[in-house]
C-alpha cells in the first residue's frame, strides 16, 4: 500500500484486492453515525522502522463496530436500508454494504 502525507491529509493507495477491501472496511468504519465521533489513534510511541509496523486503534466505534471488521459485498444490485433509522442506499453489485447507526445496513 502506499502512503503519502500533505498537511492534514493522508492518502493511502491499495495495491491489491486485500489491501482495498481492508481500507474499505476501515473507511467504513470511519464513517460518521449516530452522532459519534470517530478517529484513528496511533499505538506506537514512535514511528516505525523500515519494514515494521504501524498499529493504529480506531476510536469511537460502536461495540457492533468493533466485533465486525469484516467487508461484505452486494452480490447484485439491491437497496438496503439502516434497521435504526431508516436510511436507504441503493448499491451495484460487488459495492460495499455500509454501516449506519453502528449496524450493517440490510437488503430491503
Amino acid at each position: 500500500m502506499k502512503l503519502t502525507v500533505h498537511r492534514d491529509t493522508i492518502t493511502l493507495i491499495p495495491e491489491t484486492p486485500e489491501e482495498r477491501d481492508g481500507l474499505t472496511a476501515i473507511w467504513l468504519k470511519l464513517v460518521p453515525s449516530g452522532g459519534r465521533t470517530k478517529g484513528i489513534l496511533p499505538l506506537d510511541e514512535a514511528p516505525p522502522e523500515v519494514g515494521g509496523a504501524a498499529q493504529f486503534r480506531l476510536e469511537g466505534l460502536s461495540l457492533a463496530e468493533k466485533n465486525d471488521l469484516s467487508v461484505q459485498r452486494a452480490e447484485a444490485a439491491m437497496e438496503v436500508y439502516c434497521p435504526i433509522c431508516g436510511k436507504t442506499r441503493r448499491l451495484k453489485a460487488g459495492e460495499v454494504i455500509p454501516f449506519c447507526c453502528g449496524k450493517q445496513m440490510v437488503k430491503k
